[in-house]
């Protein structure tokens, strides 16, 4: 008897994991069209689009002590980051306000993350086909940092 409910909760709990994982595979999906792009426009802010670069090969070694590289190259902003595949640390939203581009991680706090490590790339530009400015600053909020 002993065997059996310990084998059931066994289950339940390899389940519930299995489903955090789809849950935050599907959440960090959901917020991209078939383009890739999201976009977040409001009081006086500059709608962009982000693009994922399939199979990126980033340079890790500019990361610095960040784990992650964010520049503005010819007009577009470039961000680069690795880590785990089914918790991607890439940016969900970006906008431009007051001379800042705020770039906000999908937020994974409580689900279970697999331990390979993948790179990512992701460019964002001005919905309007623009070039974004080569000194404005860039700030990323990752909700998932303590």
């Amino acid at each position: 008897m002993k065997t059996r409910v310990l084998a059931i909760a066994a289950s339940a709990v390899l389940m519930v994991s299995l489903s955090a994982c789809t849950q935050a595979k599907m959440s960090a999906d959901s917020g991209f069209s078939a383009n890739g792009s999201t976009s977040e426009k409001g009081n006086g802010s500059v709608e962009l689009t982000i693009k994922d670069i399939d199979d990126a090969i980033v340079d890790m070694d500019k990361f610095n002590d960040k784990g992650y590289r964010a520049e503005i190259v010819d007009g577009v902003l470039i961000y680069e980051s690795a880590g785990s595949g089914s918790c991607k640390p890439i940016i969900e939203t970006a906008k431009v306000e007051d001379g800042t581009v705020v770039l906000t991680k999908f937020d994974y706090t409580g689900k279970p993350c697999t331990m390979d490590l993948r790179q990512f790339r992701q460019e964002i530009k001005p919905a309007d086909g623009s070039e974004l400015a080569a000194d404005l600053t860039i700030e990323v909020v990752d909700p998932t940092t303590f």
